[in-house]
């Protein structure tokens, strides 16, 4: 059995460990999100030259689904991800926080028409709350556009119908009001 004394050596120890983790920790989640923005506004260069991204997408037989650019493609190609194994959900949550950006972008070109755009990037993840939070730009934008389009729902949020906790089904996809 271990001593007092030597559990009050191995608890330093730890945590000794566990800042530096922390510190490590910390460090890689900033360095992702300048990786995220420079790999935006690389994305935003290279779609300028008709037929670039296709062409390497081709190259590493990177298949897009549907019409609108999702950005998995441009994960896979950066990141040299595949669907398999644990990296499926990386990739879908580095696609879809670039989808946000995306759409942030759009939405406000001027605030990032700056010296270090990357710089105002990794600040839009950390003030936002990370990928998860820029992610859901546009998810809630959809789902709320997409609802706001049934009349009877906008008739219900008009007349005081709706209360924080219900939940509504609308074209297959449920809505819980927060």
């Amino acid at each position: 059995m271990a001593t007092q004394k030597e559990l009050r050596l191995k608890l330093d120890r730890l945590i000794g460990d566990a800042d530096e983790q922390t510190q490590l920790y910390e460090s890689s989640i900033q360095r992702l999100y300048i990786t995220l923005g420079d790999v935006y506004l690389w994305w935003r260069e290279a779609r300028k030259h008709q037929g670039f991204l296709e062409d390497l997408y081709e190259k590493h037989n990177l298949v897009q689904r549907g019409e609108e650019e999702n950005f998995t493609r441009l994960v896979r190609l950066v990141w040299q991800l595949d669907w398999q194994g644990n990296s499926a959900p990386k990739l879908q949550n580095w696609a879809r926080s670039l989808r946000g950006l995306h759409h942030e972008y759009e939405t406000n070109k001027d605030a990032y028409q700056v010296q270090d755009a990357s710089e105002k990037i990794r600040q839009l993840f950390n003030s936002m709350g990370g990928i998860g939070a820029v992610g859901r730009i546009v998810s809630m934008n959809f789902k709320f556009s997409s609802v706001m389009s049934s009349n009877c729902f906008s008739e219900q949020i008009l007349n005081g119908l709706v209360d924080c906790g219900d939940t509504f089904t609308h074209r297959g996809m449920s809505i819980v009001i927060a």
